[in-house]
């Protein structure tokens, strides 16, 4: 009797670091094998015992594996969209299976990547882009005449003309 080939089920974890926005791969790998009678005349293996698990060099009695938990990583201020991959049984026949772990922001980070230049393509910190904050109204962006820019028509003059925007 001889071992035939080692067939391996594989398990991938994938997780979608919200902050660096790097993935990181976990492989769970569960390896069968069995014996066969290989036929000297014939070249060939003749029939095949069931597949067994292949463990520490060595085939064991067992004729399933098992894929371990798999805890996904915390991030604050971000919930994965899984927490946990259950353990699973695997025999010889399970197919290959990959898990995608992304994370939700709970809000309480900026979505889009820090940038030297604003959406107007201006190099940040430019004097004829800032941001003037005005007690009790949301932030607004001034231009280079020291005057708010307001889109809503508003007198920013104080000379009862509309601004005309």
């Amino acid at each position: 009797m001889l071992l035939s080939r080692l067939p391996q089920v594989i398990r991938t974890i994938v997780v979608h670091n919200p902050v660096t926005g790097q993935q990181t791969t976990t492989a769970q790998t569960v390896v069968f094998g069995r014996v066969g009678i290989y036929d000297q005349v014939a070249k060939g293996f003749t029939s095949f015992g069931q597949w067994q698990l292949y463990e520490n060099g060595a085939l064991t009695d067992a004729v399933t594996g098992t894929w371990a938990e798999f805890t996904a990583p915390t991030f604050a201020g971000y919930t994965p969209s899984l927490a946990k991959v259950a353990a699973a049984m695997v025999t010889a026949e399970t197919t290959d299976q990959t898990v995608e772990i992304t994370y939700a922001n709970n809000g309480q980070h900026d979505q889009q990547q820090p940038s030297d230049h604003n959406d107007s393509g201006r190099q940040a910190g430019d004097k004829s882009d800032q941001e003037i904050n005005q007690p009790g109204d949301q932030n607004v962006v001034g231009n280079q005449n020291g005057r708010a820019n307001q889109p809503n028509g508003d007198d920013q003059r104080g000379d009862g003309q509309d601004e005309g925007w």
